[in-house]
């Protein structure tokens, strides 16, 4: 079934075109001569050809099916030739094979709705499958890549999409067997490996702070370094308690004076106990302190050095294993320390018998030792991934991936058991859809075997001529073609062919007995249940009364099957500009009914183009005589050529049908002035021209001027002639508001 029709760029129809959508399994598109009927239906019959090329026909599920058109176009192009393609239908079928035949069609037509259920279902659990991908795939996005786009860009290469990085995590999710490390684990790898091939590193040198250590944990500091006790002049040393002022003050000693009283009192023995006092077990002790505090001091400065250049390379490096700023900290800690340190050994070189005490350092020493032998152990195993770089790499992107899946576990196990639970539903749906194929198929063949040997060209041949002479065609029939098989010929009675000599009316019935014969069956054995679509445009024209009505009960047996969803036909499109004809085929029950496969649309033929107006399940046409006012009302522009034409039929129908004058040129006389009365047949001279002769439209057609003053006495001939209530009823003028206004 033809779901919608787009036509633009041909004919009346411009490069926005009209789409007529919805369409419905009986659809009426009325429209005034010119209007683009035609245009439409030369398009479903002959879609391909290249000024069409932008219009365009909408399938329902995108299953096009034959379209068998009737209109101007397939008149001219089968009776206009001597052989015409013979039509195969049923007719040699008993009586029981015609209605097991139609057992199962209605079977058929009964599992097409089948296989078109499955099918909807089928797509309902496919768009819920789309939605739950979706879904995940969105979540993945915002929750995984974009947070970790930047720390983990080596792992996420050629995964830039949505799309690339869900099926990436869905791969790693059924295969990734990586050990599990943790975000600032693999984030400390990546400064390593991520970024491009890295450089060894040189181990940071460690440092030796056993001097220091041994110095600081000597007792020299806190012994009192004094002189031999047994020497006469030791008890008055000690009772002062001022060895240390006498031994500084020996360097003074000049002669016998002393450098203390400036006396002469130093004698030799004086000197000999003295010398005896600072004896060389002092002097050694004296001189382990000095030595000590050298000592120290030069360690204390290469410690300090060494921290330095050790500073100055690592804050020169992108890739330090050490924090700095911390470190920095404690090299300031531990410089102010050794200060302090040297501080006291110089007091102890200056005061040997003063007992003083030493901070140790070794806590300071051995954070110092930690923090390096660390940073080491890391430069070691940054050393061990350099050289083993390319395995490194994949192993990283492995465990990048290893983490991520952990972390969307919860996300993924979920659509994967939603993806489950539907995908069976949708499983078990598609076997039972593979059962009615096969079930549409078996029944296809059974129907196919059926028909085999009961149709043939000659029952279609049987019945035109049958109606024929039912409707009075006596002068001319139907028959076998003797020059081609399966081919007819119309002949007059004495066996001479009509070839052109037919009337319009005679052409226009048998060729649309001819189509009938066709929608029942084909132009092969093949074809004759094959399904197909039906456009019929204006199939009534040069018709008298009594053949239109045998053509609309033709049409309306193929319109009451599409309702029922009986038979091949699956949709009836029916163009008309004959409101008889349309009411013929859309009034059901003798009156205008609302129904669910209906649909009606209006084609309009504006100056310029053509424009389309849908009006759902509701039958818009009444009569002819309403719709020729409704276009004289609206006030969209039109040709001056239906303006003229809608006048005319109105003036003749109104007065000539219903009113006193047998012909509307009897209708100046009723105005008083001569004026009006020349305006009058003015008038009607210009609607008769303009209904009977198109080249006229190029005097008229650009002066709307003159449209509105011939509107304006059209008006008034109602009004001279009493009938200005009825012109206003017509025109939906509301004589009240009028009356108001004046």
């Amino acid at each position: 079934m033809i779901n919608s029709i787009t036509v633009k760029n041909v004919a009346s129809y411009s490069a926005d075109g009209i789409l007529l959508e919805n369409l419905k399994p009986v659809s009426f598109i009325y429209g005034a001569n010119g209007s683009g009927k035609t245009t439409i239906s030369n398009f479903l019959a002959t879609p391909k050809e290249d000024k069409y090329v932008d219009c365009n026909i909408a399938w329902e599920g995108d299953q096009a099916l034959p379209a068998y058109v009737y209109n101007k176009e397939f008149r001219e192009q089968n009776f206009f030739k001597s052989n015409i393609p013979g039509v195969f239908t049923l007719g040699k079928a008993s009586a029981e094979q015609m209605k097991l035949l139609e057992e199962k069609k209605i079977e058929i037509t009964s599992l097409r709705e089948t296989a078109k259920e499955e099918k909807r279902r089928l797509k309902g659990f496919e768009d819920q499958l789309d939605s739950e991908y979706e879904r995940l795939k969105e979540t993945l996005w915002d929750s995984y890549y974009k947070p970790n786009k930047t720390n983990f860009s080596d792992a996420f290469k050629g995964c830039g999409t949505k799309e690339s990085f869900k099926a990436r995590l869905l791969k790693e999710f059924k295969s990734n067997s990586a050990d599990l490390l943790t975000k600032e684990e693999i984030l400390e790898q990546a400064k390593t490996i991520f970024g491009g091939k890295p450089q060894e590193i040189s181990l940071l040198p460690l440092l030796d702070f056993s001097k220091l250590s041994e110095i600081e944990e000597s007792d020299i500091w806190n012994k009192a370094i004094v002189g031999k006790a047994d020497v006469p002049i030791a008890q008055l040393i000690g009772k002062l308690n001022n060895s240390d002022w006498v031994d500084k003050g020996q360097e003074f000693i000049e002669g016998e004076v002393c450098p203390f009283c400036q006396q002469e009192t130093v004698n030799e023995n004086l000197k000999k106990q003295l010398a005896d006092f600072f004896d060389e077990s002092y002097k050694k002790e004296l001189g382990k302190v000095l030595s000590y505090s050298n000592e120290f001091k030069r360690q204390s400065q290469g410690i300090l050095n060494q921290l330095g250049e050790l500073q100055q390379r690592e804050k020169i490096s992108s890739d330090t294993k050490i924090d700095w700023e911390k470190f920095e900290t404690e090299v300031e800690l531990l410089e102010s320390r050794l200060a302090e340190s040297h501080r006291v050994m110089t007091d102890k070189l200056k005061e040997p018998s003063r007992k003083l005490s030493l901070t140790l350092l070794t806590d300071l020493f051995a954070h110092f030792e930690d923090q390096i032998t660390n940073a080491n152990k890391l430069i070691e195993e940054h050393n061990r991934i350099v050289r083993s770089f390319r395995t490194s790499h994949l192993l990283l992107i492995q465990s990048v991936w290893k983490y991520l899946i952990e972390e969307a576990r919860p996300i993924i196990s979920g659509y994967e058991k939603a993806f489950e639970g539907i995908s069976s539903v949708k499983s078990k749906l598609l076997d039972i859809q593979k059962q009615t194929i096969k079930k549409g198929i078996d029944l296809k063949k059974e129907i196919d075997d059926l028909t085999a040997g009961t149709t043939g060209t000659e029952f279609s041949e049987l019945e035109m001529n049958k109606i024929l002479v039912s409707y009075g065609f006596f002068s001319f029939k139907v028959v076998k073609s003797p020059e081609e098989n399966n081919c007819y010929q119309i002949q007059r009675e004495d066996g001479t062919l009509v070839e052109s000599t037919l009337s319009e009316g005679e052409v226009t019935f048998l060729t649309f007995l001819y189509f009938y014969q066709l929608a029942k069956g084909g132009h092969s054995e093949e074809s004759v249940n094959e399904r197909r679509i039906l456009v019929v445009d204006d199939p009534i024209s040069s018709l008298d009364s009594n053949v239109l009505f045998v053509v609309s009960s033709l049409l309306r047996k193929f319109l009451e099957d599409v309702r029922a969803g009986k038979g091949n036909i699956n949709q009836l499109l029916l163009f008309t500009h004959n409101s008889y004809f349309h009411k013929q085929m859309a009034i059901v029950e003798g009156r205008n009914q609302e129904i669910e496969n209906t649909g009606y649309w209006i084609l309009r033929k504006g100056r310029k183009c053509t424009t389309i107006e849908s009006h759902g399940k509701k039958n818009p046409i009444s009569s002819t005589y309403e719709l020729l006012w409704q276009e004289l009302k609206s006030e969209e522009k039109k040709s001056s050529v239906m303006l003229q034409n809608a006048m005319r039929r109105i003036l003749e129908y109104y007065f000539t049908v219903f009113g006193q004058f047998s012909n509307i040129k009897n209708l100046p006389p009723k105005f008083k002035s001569l004026e009006e009365q020349l305006i009058c047949k003015s008038l009607i001279s210009w609607v008769h021209g303009g209904s009977h002769d198109i080249a006229d439209e190029i005097h008229v057609s650009g002066h709307d001027d003159s449209e509105q003053r011939y509107k304006d006495v059209f008006r008034s001939i109602f009004e001279v002639n009493g009938q200005l209530g009825h012109y206003n009823l017509m025109m939906e003028i509301n004589e009240e508001i009028l009356e108001d206004n004046q």
